[in-house]
């Protein structure tokens, strides 16, 4: 019995999770979270994206959106706060909130426009055709893994 399991030896879906795995690990490191130009890193750019989209959340809302435990949602937090694009705030019904500053909005829209140029220029070298089968692609994986 062999211990070592070559590409031959492996079963078809096996080697496509392989494929997979790989393919979204060498996509992390790229330099598409962090990429030249930014001013934000990317878990302060993460945390003023949910905050513009969901508007302002307690710390524990905004670790449940991130999916974050409570210990790097408050020291992500606390770097937001730190920088001055985030600020603690008393909410309407009495929680404590966190909401971006107006100085985090404006780093926010720049990184995002830094970001999107990135992006796009990677993804426009795939062609128009290859991007939208992607897009569909990663949607549908993201869907699947929301109802796991």
């Amino acid at each position: 019995m062999p211990t070592h399991v070559t590409p031959e030896d492996e079963e078809p879906q096996e080697a496509v999770m392989r494929r997979l795995g790989r393919s979204l690990l060498r996509l992390q490191r790229r330099g598409l979270v962090n990429p030249p130009g930014v001013r934000l890193d990317g878990s302060v750019f993460k945390v003023l994206m949910a905050l513009t989209a969901d508007g302002p959340l307690t710390v524990g809302g905004l670790g449940a959106r991130l999916q974050l435990d409570a210990s790097t949602t408050s020291r992500h937090v606390k770097a937001a706060v730190t920088l001055g694009v985030v600020e603690r705030a008393l909410a309407e019904d009495g929680s404590h909130v966190v909401r971006p500053t107006p100085a985090g909005l404006e780093a926010f829209a720049a990184d995002s426009g830094v970001r999107a140029a990135r992006f796009r220029a990677v993804v426009d070298g795939l062609g128009a055709e290859r991007a939208e089968r992607l897009a569909a692609d990663l949607e549908a994986l993201n869907d699947a893994l929301d109802e796991d």
